[in-house]
């Protein structure tokens, strides 16, 4: 076990959000993108699709349970080493993650999962610092790190990064700042500054990848500022 943490299984539901989730529109996301990275329309596109990808633009701003047996795929099975084997810290994941019960709820398989790890280190921290926000931030490191830069406390109030849009901006731009965006230039370069999960061929980190150099040609094409409406236009 990572850090040696051990949580017991709840088999209960997910906890409740405090507060109701922001809406957002697939415009705002753009023009926030846009706005952020006004001379590097290939790293706005970057945000775009990280946005899109990580949080459905805005649709899915927590992150979803799994079942044990997508939890095993996603994370055991895709950290094989080349090899094919399983580290000793892969193989008492898998161990834990199959002792759940059948009703066991995704916060159970995020406490093991996400356990003992990036900051994680309380009972039920792992669950509590799941994926959240318009980019899925997650860990009770980067709730603590990100927080802070904005000045908001988001280990004691995580829920922020769902109910506040101003806060989930906010910590969407200074983690992918912090991550180097301005200087993404491949898939591989885009999956290492988001860091997200990915089979061995890279199949999520290239369709990202598309998607992004798909919104770069629309962003060169279309201007930020929004065109006049008729009743603005001077008379001739």
């Amino acid at each position: 076990v990572v850090g040696g943490l051990m949580s017991r299984p709840r088999a209960t539901p997910e906890r409740d959000i405090e507060g109701q989730p922001f809406t957002i529109s697939e415009q705002e996301i753009k023009t926030f993108a846009r706005t952020s990275y006004s001379n590097n329309p290939l790293a706005a596109a970057a945000l775009i699709a990280t946005v899109e990808a990580e949080s459905a633009s805005g649709k899915t701003l927590v992150e979803k349970g799994y079942t044990k047996s997508r939890a095993l795929e996603v994370f055991v099975e895709r950290n094989r080493k080349k090899d094919g084997t399983l580290s000793a810290t892969m193989q008492e994941r898998k161990r834990r993650i199959e002792a759940l019960p059948n009703n066991a709820s995704g916060d159970d398989i995020f406490d093991i999962v996400y356990g003992g790890r990036m900051g994680n280190t309380e009972p039920n921290d792992g669950s509590r610092y799941k994926g959240r926000g318009l980019i899925q931030l997650t860990g009770k490191n980067n709730y603590k790190k990100y927080g802070k830069k904005i000045g908001v406390d988001l280990v004691k109030n995580p829920d922020l990064l769902i109910t506040d849009k101003d806060v989930a901006l906010a910590v969407t731009r200074e983690y992918m700042e912090d991550n180097g965006l301005e200087t993404v230039s491949t898939a591989k370069s885009l999956a290492s500054i988001v860091g997200h999960s990915d089979d061995s061929k890279g199949t999520v980190a290239k369709a990202r990848w598309k998607r992004t150099k798909e919104l770069e040609e629309e962003l060169k094409n279309t201007s930020l500022r929004p065109r006049a409406r008729p009743d603005d236009e001077e008379e001739i």
